[in-house]
């Protein structure tokens, strides 16, 4: 990321805590998603207008309907995901020259980025009096948020008068859309009655899943792996040739 790390100066806790309380003014219900989440909605007709914010840089912020895949539920969810860019390349990451995006997307059973980095069609939102929703992203040196005001994600709509099984996660250090670390997790939330309780499975990782997560989050592409092996491959190379003539000296 360009402008990692933040100031440890400025983005103090005291900061995050007064960014957290001015955001909250505008909305009914806000909650902590805990390492770094804030999740903040109210309830408006058919659709919930809110807030997801992050203590962090933007690398992505994404939240979303939790899927049923074993990994901790992110396989097959649909998700809303800001990006810092809207171009992005496995190879070379986000391109910082494009301004920031929100964008829709379905999970697969691969995690990392590339595998569903294809944008889905919001056919549930693209017609009906109540279809349209609206999104932004807003940064600061030290913050990300992002804004919303939508009756559902992608093809599913929210359950407005009960609760929603929901899952969130951030990464503020790098451009490739890699690892989010702690900076994550899943909540049920109820819309009307502003009770939202995080799940403990999330905290849950065990090392097979983090070993996996780790391996995914290093979103390069098959061509820039294969020139990080030739590079390997010809640094070795290199050190034989030094040797032996080292050795011819001796």
């Amino acid at each position: 990321m360009p402008d990692y790390p933040r100031s440890e100066e400025e983005c103090t806790e005291i900061a995050h805590s007064t960014f957290v309380e001015r955001n909250a003014a505008n909305y009914e219900f806000a909650s902590d998603l805990t390492n770094g989440g804030t999740f903040y909605w109210s309830v408006n007709g058919d659709k919930i207008k809110g807030m997801i914010s992050y203590n962090g840089l933007l690398g992505y912020l994404g939240w979303g309907f939790s899927g049923n895949g074993s990994h901790n539920e992110m396989q097959r969810a649909i998700i809303m995901m800001a990006s810092p860019s809207s171009v992005y390349s496995a190879k070379t990451g986000f391109d910082f020259d494009f301004e920031p995006s929100v964008d829709e997307y379905m999970i697969g059973m691969e995690l990392a980025f590339r595998h569903w980095q294809t944008p889905v069609t919001s056919t549930a939102r693209n017609t009906g009096a109540s279809a349209s929703g609206s999104y932004q992203v807003v940064e600061s040196d030290c913050f990300t948020s992002v804004t919303f005001e939508t009756p559902g994600i992608y093809n599913t709509t929210f359950n407005i008068n009960g609760t929603d099984r929901l899952i969130w996660a951030a990464n503020g250090e790098d451009m490739f859309a890699g690892y989010h670390g702690d900076s994550r997790g899943i909540f049920e939330v109820n819309w009307k009655t502003g009770a939202l309780k995080m799940i403990n499975k999330a905290e849950k990782e065990t090392a097979e899943e983090k070993e996996v997560e780790d391996h995914e989050g290093h979103d390069h592409s098959e061509e820039s792996l294969n020139e990080a092996s030739a590079g390997t491959v010809a640094a070795s190379l290199a050190s034989s040739v030094l040797f032996f003539g080292i050795f011819s000296v001796l």
